[in-house]
């Protein structure tokens, strides 16, 4: 094992989840004192930093959470105050607090890409990545599969870290390389990946399972993500961690019909390429190749 493997594993096995969420009351219910102040500070145009200070110890309670949450990855004064004010004018209208909302509420909230989300809030549309990231470090249920286009690997190095996601892209791509593959969909294998990592709530690869990567495929639209999703599955059985790496082959190809090579091939012809199939002196192998050009 050399120095950059060990360092990896090292980190790897000292990752731990940035927050401690049985530290914060997860409450489901808002009193009236706090709707009461959550109403007078929606009425007013938040600036700068808007005199924290003062509001912060009213509201400790269900705003502590979202300020810790924002520390990972400290966004921008102007998207901190627009995830506040969403998360505020949510649990206005909700009335109750953030640990009660249901999966199809965090999706009606996030939004089915940043447009929807910039003009339900009138906010600027690079705002959902970071209530997004928010909503992840607090183990909300958000479904990100149903979130459209968004940068993962900038997600998951919110999340989890960036030293800790970079090393593990690289222990990937470092296998990959010495296989022999090439670094033209290295992209999509990074991306393909931070995917993974952010489904199974671990920048470890030991914690990604088959079924995430087997969901990721059935529902893997581009190509060339589900051939990224093949390497990753066989780098991880390579590596012990999954038992099977998933099949290389599809039952439908994209259009969705079906992989009969005979159909609408006149019969006669077929017949020729059949007989010829199985009495050509050629090898297996290459019969079936000079096949394809029939």
């Amino acid at each position: 094992m050399n120095t950059s493997t060990a360092t990896i594993q090292k980190v790897q096995k000292e990752w731990k989840w940035p927050l401690d969420l049985r530290a914060y009351d997860q409450s489901p219910s808002l009193s009236a004192a706090e709707l009461r102040e959550i109403r007078i500070l929606l009425k007013y145009k938040w600036c700068g930093r808007y005199r924290r200070i003062e509001w912060i110890p009213r509201l400790e309670r269900i705003v502590r959470p979202i300020l810790d949450a924002m520390k990972l990855f400290p966004p921008s004064w102007q998207h901190q105050t627009s995830i506040l004010r969403i998360f505020f004018t949510e649990m206005l209208q909700r009335r109750s607090s953030l640990w009660s909302w249901s999966a199809r509420s965090w999706m009606t909230i996030c939004g089915a890409n940043r447009s929807a989300f910039a003009l339900r809030y009138e906010v600027a549309g690079a705002a959902r990545h970071s209530f997004i990231a928010v909503a992840l470090a607090l183990q909300r249920p958000v479904d990100l599969q149903r979130c459209g286009v968004f940068e993962r690997v900038l997600l998951a190095q919110k999340l989890f870290g960036k030293k800790i996601v970079q090393s593990t892209t690289k222990q990937v791509a470092d296998t990959l390389k010495n296989w022999g593959y090439g670094i033209s969909r290295k992209a999509h294998d990074a991306s393909v990946l931070a995917e993974a990592m952010l489904l199974s709530g671990s920048p470890v690869l030991q914690d990604i399972r088959r079924e995430v990567l087997a969901e990721l495929f059935a529902k893997c639209g581009p190509i060339q993500r589900r051939y990224s999703l093949q390497r990753l599955s066989q780098t991880l059985h390579h590596m012990g961690f999954i038992e099977a790496p998933l099949l290389r082959e599809w039952s439908f190809p994209r259009n969705g019909q079906s992989p009969d090579l005979a159909a609408n091939v006149d019969k006669r012809w077929a017949r020729y390429v059949e007989r010829w199939f199985a009495t050509s002196t050629l090898a297996p192998a290459t019969r079936t190749e000079s096949g394809i050009w029939c």
